[in-house]
């Protein structure tokens, strides 16, 4: 009897463990003149604003956390106090490992996210 019963709990929250918080890991690396220091990773989860935050050294930088699935973030790259404006790009971040590039001429590319592959093609349609 309480075998069964054990059995039939693990088989409810089966449905809740796959909604579960997964890791993701973002490594970029920058070729922006300027040298700037500080990149900013600014997205929702749940019903929190989380704006994380990393040290930019050697021209790298790397975020690491955990999403409930997909969502929307704002990768902003700060340059020193005496620098110019902030550097800004919106994409698609979902759980696994994504490298971002930006290039000297300020283009961004996301490997590792199949929704952004999805949401840059699409832009490019509407362009």
């Amino acid at each position: 009897m309480i075998r069964s019963r054990c059995y039939l709990l693990m088989v409810l929250l089966l449905p809740i463990a796959a909604y579960a918080a997964k890791p993701f890991r973002v490594t970029g690396t920058l070729h922006l003149a300027g040298k700037p220091v500080w990149a900013h990773l600014v997205y929702t989860s749940g019903d929190q604003e989380v704006d994380d935050s990393a040290r930019i050294t050697g021209d790298k930088f790397t975020f690491a956390g955990e999403l409930d699935g997909p969502v929307r973030v704002y990768l902003q790259i700060f340059y020193p106090p005496s620098g110019g404006k902030p550097f800004t790009r919106e994409f698609y971040l979902e759980p696994g490992n994504h490298a971002i590039t930006i290039s000297e001429d300020r283009k961004m590319t996301v490997q590792g996210s199949l929704l952004n592959d999805d949401y840059v093609q699409l832009q490019q349609e509407l362009a």
